[in-house]
């Protein structure tokens, strides 16, 4: 068969994306090998790690995302990596599953001001929403913004768990700093599982009657 030369389809670009387009799993395996080199333009939990890097790419490209860029984004937590809730949010406008950007209703004041956060989902009518906490029972709080910024923080955390309840597709495999900080740590197959555990999306522990292998 004729043989058609792509090299131009390696990278695409719509003038606001600049995003590269492995051909095959060699030429992917490849990109992840050079990303892990990128230095200080990769986050510190993808440096020198090839395996992570190609992790990160394929987040990255299910939301049509710089991988470099969501990299700069990620920490390590508990064993695993895990996204400032800026990022997060980014990904949920980048995946496209949005026919409207997400629009933030604060109620009460002082701890107990609370957000309800909305968006409608590509193809549906009516919108979706999510409606936190009080502030004083919000927790993990470790960023000092929960302090100088709560009403910024509020609205990151509570878009990215908006999409944790009505988009999970989304953010399959994706948890934020809070979600990881406020978990116990990972643990190998094989390992014994303690007897309490964590819902990641709300904080409560629960205690189940048998142990779990």
């Amino acid at each position: 068969p004729a043989t058609v030369d792509r090299s131009a389809d390696a990278v695409v670009t719509d003038g606001a994306t600049f995003l590269p387009q492995p051909r095959s799993m060699e030429e992917l395996v490849e990109f992840a090998k050079l990303m892990s080199k990128g230095g200080p333009m990769v986050g510190k939990p993808f440096r020198d790690k090839p395996g992570a890097c190609l992790a990160v790419i394929m987040q990255a490209g299910r939301c049509n995302m710089d991988p470099f860029a969501l990299s700069l984004k990620g920490y390590l937590v508990n064993d695993a990596v895990s996204y400032e809730a800026q990022a997060i949010v980014a990904m949920i406008y980048s995946s496209g599953i949005l026919a409207s950007r997400f629009t933030y209703t604060y109620d009460g004041a002082g701890d107990a001001r609370t957000i309800t956060v909305s968006a409608t989902i590509r193809g549906e009518k009516e919108p979706k929403t999510w409606t936190s906490p009080k502030l004083k029972d919000i927790q993990p709080k470790n960023s000092p913004l929960w302090k100088t910024d709560p009403e910024s923080q509020m609205a990151y955390r509570g878009a990215a768990m908006w999409a944790r309840r009505h988009t999970p597709d989304v953010l399959l495999g994706v948890y934020m700093q809070d979600e990881l900080e406020g978990a116990p740590p990972m643990r190998t197959v094989g390992e014994a599982v303690p007897r309490a555990t964590m819902d990641l999306q709300t904080g409560v522990i629960s205690q189940p009657e048998d142990d779990i292998e």
